[in-house]
Order: structure tokens, then sequence, then C-alpha cells
């Protein structure tokens, strides 16, 4: 009875708790065995979507004439755009420019990347001849600084394509300069003239061109791709207009090489090639980009302009006193209805008021004996040029007929003169001496030296 008891009263007990737990306790669902193994399966993961493919872009090839200055900061209106695009959250900006003596390329991106820039002096096609280069700037790595390497390239038949080791000279021929600011990674380049590699510079010449951008720790990613054969033909211009208007725009300057202080005068003609009658508003003629600092404007109102039918205006303005020597652009401008419809670039040199070249008639020099030491003087203003050379000799040199100093007179522009000073070597002068000759004219002095050698 006892033992009954106690098993009555553990019954009673446990009922109540059961009780108690439907109560209070949620109720928990039969759980299958699949379901228990997809409840600990782990996480499915999922590769990263791959960047987009490269764009494709549209290079300028018309390369107009200006001096951009190669100090690392690209300004507003300094250079102008070879080809834009964004990639990867990257926004980059290619440049290209010439004047009388560099080929300028540059660069400007969001991210830091490299560059490859491919040149095809001759146009005779990539990997023939002797003419061809390869650049590649690269941002600093390793707390390092911003690198340009390069690279040239010929084409013999009897030994195939090969590299061709750069002189010294040549190599530091080569200017580069590049900066960085949040946001902002900069190369600039400057390619000189060479006679030896075929690099000409004048309007109308034709080169091979391709740039392409680098991406990525390993910069494998190149934008455009530059593979073999896809060098493009870039034409070296000193004119550019738009296309967008049956108003054609031609420029006329007068003298397009002018010294400092010196008048522009340049005739803008608009010719309506339409059907029908072409209404301008305003004609805007002044400076473009970073020369409107330089030149004047003007506005002018042409008016109607009935189909084959011409407006002409002269625009004048003076070159300041200021002025440093480069390539600059006249810019015009024709608008209706506040609607830019055609614009126009024309490209003038800023020449210093006369250039100054040493020539040694005799080198190398023999000691105790006379030599010729001719300066040659040539006239880059509209008006003559009259002044004073001075040659300036080592200790101990003779000059015949002359103290140093003769008087020069030059009638017109670009016209030349050669003063020849007649100069003894001493007798126990061995190795290189140093000839300066100093030019005054219109209160400006011009320099030039050259080593003259002596054996």
């Amino acid at each position: 009875m006892k033992t009954l008891s106690i098993f009555v009263l553990i019954t009673v007990v446990l009922s109540s708790a059961l009780v108690w737990a439907q109560e209070v306790l949620p109720v928990i669902p039969d759980i299958t065995e699949t379901e228990m193994e997809s409840e600990w399966m782990a996480p499915e993961i999922t590769e990263p979507e791959p960047p987009p493919p490269p764009p494709s872009v549209t290079p300028d090839l018309l390369l107009f004439k200006r001096t951009p200055t190669i100090d690392g900061q690209i300004e507003l209106g300094e250079w102008d755009t070879h080809f834009r695009f964004e990639y990867v959250e990257a926004n980059v900006s290619t440049y290209v420019n010439w004047d009388n003596e560099n080929l300028y390329i540059a660069c400007r991106s969001s991210q830091p990347v490299d560059l490859l820039v491919i040149l095809d002096c001759n146009n005779d096609g990539w990997f023939h001849g002797s003419d061809n280069y390869e650049f590649t700037a690269r941002q600093a790595r390793n707390n390092g600084s911003p690198t340009l390497s390069v690279s040239r390239y010929e084409s013999q038949k009897s030994t195939g394509t090969v590299a061709a080791p750069l002189t010294a000279a040549e190599a530091a021929a080569f200017l580069m300069k590049a900066g960085s600011n949040p946001g902002a990674y900069v190369y600039e380049i400057a390619i000189p003239k060479s006679a030896a590699t075929g690099l000409e510079l004048k309007q109308g010449r034709k080169i091979g061109l391709k740039l392409s951008v680098g991406f990525g720790d390993q910069y494998t990613t190149w934008i455009p791709v530059a593979m073999l054969g896809e060098v493009q033909t870039a034409e070296l211009v000193a004119a550019k207009s738009s296309a967008s208007s049956p108003l054609a725009i031609s420029t006329n300057i007068r003298d397009s090489r002018l010294a400092p202080g010196e008048e522009l005068v340049a005739k803008v003609t608009l010719k309506n090639n339409g059907d029908t009658i072409q209404t301008v508003d305003t004609l805007v003629i002044g400076g473009e980009g970073r020369t409107s600092k330089l030149l004047g404007s003007q506005l002018v109102r042409p008016g109607s302009i009935e189909p084959g039918k011409s407006f002409s205006t002269t625009f004048k303005t003076s070159i300041p006193k200021t002025a440093l020597p480069g390539s600059e652009a006249l810019g015009i401008e024709v608008r209706s209805d506040e609607n830019v419809i055609s614009t126009s670039l024309v490209s003038f040199d800023v020449l210093p008021p006369y250039a100054v070249t040493l020539e040694m008639d005799n080198a190398p020099a023999k000691p105790g004996e006379y030599c010729k030491v001719a300066v040659k003087i040539r006239n880059n203003t509209q008006k003559q040029l009259r002044g004073n050379v001075k040659l300036n000799l080592p200790e101990g040199w003779d000059l015949r007929w002359s103290d140093g100093t003769k008087q020069f007179l030059i009638p017109h522009e670009d016209g030349e003169q050669r003063i020849v000073f007649r100069v003894k070597v001493p007798e126990k002068w061995n190795g290189k001496a140093p000839i300066l000759a100093e030019v005054e004219a219109n209160s400006c002095i011009v320099s030039a030296s050259e080593v003259l050698e002596v054996k």
C-alpha cells in the first residue's frame, strides 16, 4: 500500500508538470532527417561577377598644334582630348598635341594606371624600319617614383625585328612629369623631333599612334588593347573645324609667326554651303582654352547668310610682351539662338624676337692657329632688326680685327645674318673651350653657347 501510494504521487506530480510544460513551452514540431540536413548545410558561395569588358573608344586622330606645359598638372584649356572612357569606376582621359619641337602626350585618371604609347614615326607600319618606339609610364610603386621606360625597335631583313638600344643622349631627350592628387593621377610626356628616328613635326605629317591604359595590381588589362597591326594613322594639323552645320568656317591669319608685342590679324569667313538661309546671331573670335588669357576677343553679329553667300570680318589683337614662346590657338564660335552651331580652331606660333645659333667653321681647332666662330641671327619680328653681337671667350684667347663686339642689321622678317669672328687659340691650349655669344636687340638679350674642341 505504501509503494502504491508513492507511485500514485509520482504519477500525479509528473502529470501536473506535463500540463504546465504544455501551457508554458512552445510545441516543437517533428523534424525530418532531410530537414535537419538542410538546416545545417553551409550556405552556397557565389563567385563575384567579372568586371565588364573594356569599353570601345574612338580616338580623335586629328592632332592639333598647341604647346602645353609639361609640369605634371593638366590645366583647363591646356590640352586637346584624344579619347575618354569610364571603366571599373575609373574615369580616364588621354591627350595629344604637337608643336615645332615636340609631340606631347598626357593622361589623367581617377585611379593609378599605367600608360602605354606605341609610336610609328614614319607611319610605315609597326615593326617596320627603325622608327618604332614603345613608351611605358608607370605610377610610383613601393614608395618609389613614377617611371618612364622607352624601347625602340628596328626591323631588318637579315635579323627580323629586334630591340635597338638607346644612347644616353636619346634616353635623356624624352621628358616626363607625373603628378597625383586624390582622384587625379597625371602623366605628361614630351617626345622631341628627331631626324635619326624620322619623327618630323609639321602640318600634314602622318604618324602611327596607339595609346592604351593598364588597370589592376598587375596592370594586365589594357584599354584599348594595343595589338600588333592596330597602330592607327594620326595627322598633325594646325586647324580644325566642326562639321555639324552647313556653315563652313575659314580663317586666314596674315602672319602665323609672331613675336611678343606684335599684332595678330586674322580674316574669318563664314560660307553657307546649305540650301536654306542660315541665321547667325553672334560670331565670337578670340583665344581658345589657355590662350584666352593671352588674346583679346571680338563679338560680331552677322545676321542672315543666303545659300552660297559668305560673311567675312577681320579680327585684330596684340600679343603681350610677356608671352612665352610656343604654339597657341585662335578659336571661332558660331552661335544661333544661344546654341553653338559651329566651331573652329587655328594655331599660330609665338616666337622670341630672334633666334641665335653658334657655328664653328674650323672645328676641331689647333693650338696657336686662327679659327672662325660664326654667330647666326634669325629675325622673327615683322620689322627690321638692329643690334649688337658680343663674343665671350676663355681667358687668354685673342680676337682678330675686333674687340669682341659687332653690329648687325636684318632688314626684313625671316631674314638671317651671319656674323663671323676670327679667333686665335693659345699655343698651349688643349681640350674643350666654352664659347658664348650674346645678341642684344629690341631691349632683349638672347645668348647661345657651344664648346669648341682644340687638339
